[in-house]
């Protein structure tokens, strides 16, 4: 049974990660030309 919770488990996320629009704040990821532009004189302004 705890393999199958397990395994239940994993293809959850597997599909959470692929196939659905996240939208946590905490758990989006920003892609690397936001972090670029974030980074600059641009993002401070």
């Amino acid at each position: 049974m705890i393999e199958e919770i397990l395994a239940l488990t994993k293809q959850h996320e597997k599909w959470r990660g692929k196939r659905c629009l996240n939208l946590i704040p905490s758990e989006n990821m920003m892609s690397p030309s936001v972090r670029k532009l974030l980074s600059s004189e641009f993002g401070n302004r």
